[in-house]
């Protein structure tokens, strides 16, 4: 699997300390400094969400009810099936 560029966790972190300091940043700016080109840094930005909010918990709204009474369950099944379908294999070629 492909390691993620350190130049690309630079260049976040130089984006915030910048959003931090000023508010608006100039991806530009950003990538001259960097020694990068634009749209690379712009691509960054713009795949790993380097503007939205952090501070959110994961998961559905509060109150969401759609799994109520779900005891989930789906491996046990799964592996049942797996055991029905090897079974009838079996009796088929043995």
């Amino acid at each position: 699997m492909a390691r993620r560029s350190d130049e690309r966790d630079a260049a976040r972190a130089e984006y915030m300390a910048r959003k931090k300091k000023g508010g608006e940043v100039s991806l530009r700016q950003l990538a001259d400094d960097l020694h990068l080109k634009y749209d690379t840094v712009r691509r960054w930005k713009s795949k790993d969400g380097w503007d939205t909010p952090t501070d959110r918990k994961p998961g559905g709204q509060p109150g969401n009810r759609n799994a109520a009474g779900n005891s989930g369950g789906g491996a046990l099944l799964q592996e049942h099936a797996v055991l029905l379908k090897l079974q009838r294999w079996m009796r088929e070629h043995m």
